[in-house]
């Protein structure tokens, strides 16, 4: 919405517009929450690593290292702020991780609900295959 309207959402007088951006605003705080919390856990392992690396500073080093931190947590939001720019080795902002979150929660649905209209509609028209996937759900 703020992207089609540009400037204009925050004054846009229809009021449907404004509990949409609020929102809207809402959703983004819950995602920078959890990126500020990812963040944290991120750099506790950093700190880690490090305290270990400084152990074992008299004995050789086994494996290779990547660069990246090893993270128990392996969720979309933890490998975004992992990831760098190859050419740069800048990290992403903040704003792009939130951008990117909601677009795959929002494409996520997108597909699913596609998914599940299509196999509905196919169904219908080949209630063979629907009572046969009815007899393999009920004996389950």
């Amino acid at each position: 919405l703020r992207l089609a309207l540009g400037s204009m959402a925050d004054w846009w007088p229809f009021w449907p517009c404004r509990g949409a951006l609020s929102n809207i605003k809402k959703l983004r705080g819950s995602v920078q929450e959890l990126i500020t919390k990812r963040r944290k856990q991120i750099l506790q392992k950093e700190k880690e690593k490090e305290r270990e690396s400084e152990e074992k500073k008299g004995s050789p080093e086994t494996g290779t290292s990547t660069g990246q931190v090893k993270n128990s947590t392996s969720d979309l939001i933890t490998l975004m702020l992992q990831a760098r720019d190859p050419e740069t080795g800048e990290e992403m902002s903040d704003s792009l991780v939130i951008d990117e979150a909601l677009l795959m929660i929002v494409a996520s649905q997108q597909t699913t609900s596609s998914l599940l209209t299509w196999t509905c509609f196919f169904l219908c028209k080949h209630p063979e295959i629907q009572g046969r996937l009815y007899t393999d759900l009920k004996t389950r």
